[in-house]
């Protein structure tokens, strides 16, 4: 897997990527040190924090305040807060997020290392990222040190089947695994493990093909639903820019029904009582997605 991605070392995990986040975390800082955590963070890492001990250093999110959603934190926003707490061991960013809006990781990694610091990057919706060049840039390449994969979400694993990879010198690989072996079950399921290399396998030998196919039906897709009254597919002309996020994953459809007069809540309820969901992703302003 380390070389299908161009990492330097990789791990599989059977308990999710919820292990794998907390098994980062633990190789960077210990109890009582503090850690830069985005406060858009997934409930494992807030889970993670009370195991370790760790006290956070929140950073906040970019703000739309038009569609009521957060963006990642920017890296001005990071560097900010290593300003402010130089004595912190690290940075753990989540991107892309379930909207598929994505952080300059680059940036990012550029304000960890100035400073010696690991940058930890939650790319739970990002496993296919390595395997596309119209993707956005994923963590290995964009400089972070580990990065966390749900191979089960934007890939073809079964459930609980999470991949984290490593690079770098500030991290001790050792160290990295034991956190893994502190944390992780001593009967792991062998299908979990042969679903992640067999999708580690598709992906070297038609990733490439595969993701051409999904790329063009998702811009297809998004072309019909644009046409139909009362729909707004959102795009990186809504997600992306200053104040914003820097990248947007296009196989995340996110439809605005706001004009229609009704809500996330209920078109998910309309879509939950049909034989046949046609909802993507309906957001309305000042209501959560569904």
């Amino acid at each position: 897997m380390a070389d299908a991605v161009g990492a330097e070392h990789t791990f599989f995990s059977t308990c999710g990527s919820s292990l794998s986040v907390k098994s980062a975390m633990l190789a960077v800082a210990g109890p009582h040190e503090k850690l830069l955590v985005g406060r858009d963070a997934h409930k494992a890492v807030v889970s993670g924090l009370i195991l370790s001990g760790i006290r956070p250093i929140w950073v906040t999110p970019q703000w739309d305040p038009d569609r009521h959603l957060a963006h990642p934190p920017s890296a001005e926003a990071f560097e900010a807060a290593f300003a402010e707490h130089p004595d912190a061991k690290g940075a753990l960013v989540t991107t892309p997020t379930p909207y598929g809006t994505c952080s300059d990781l680059a940036a990012i990694a550029q304000v960890c290392h100035r400073r010696g610091r690991p940058l930890i990057v939650d790319e739970a919706w990002g496993a296919h990222l390595p395997f596309h060049p119209d993707l956005p840039t994923w963590a290995m390449d964009a400089g972070a040190d580990v990065c966390v994969t749900s191979v089960h979400k934007m890939g073809s694993g079964l459930e609980q089947g999470s991949v984290f990879h490593l690079q770098g010198d500030l991290i001790e690989p050792e160290v990295l695994k034991s956190r893994e072996d502190l944390l992780g079950t001593t009967s792991p399921s062998v299908l979990l493990y042969a679903a992640l290399d067999g999708w580690r396998r598709q992906m070297v030998e038609h990733g490439r093909a595969l993701y051409d196919d999904a790329l063009a039906l998702a811009a297809s897709l998004r072309t019909r639903i644009a046409g139909i009254d009362g729909m707004h597919v959102h795009g990186r002309d809504d997600f992306c820019g200053p104040g914003r996020a820097a990248d947007m994953d296009p196989l995340q459809i996110i439809v605005d029904i706001t004009s229609l007069g009704t809500t996330g809540y209920r078109a998910a309820t309309g879509c939950a009582n049909t034989t046949r969901s046609t909802c993507i992703c309906a957001t309305t302003a000042g209501s959560a997605p569904s």
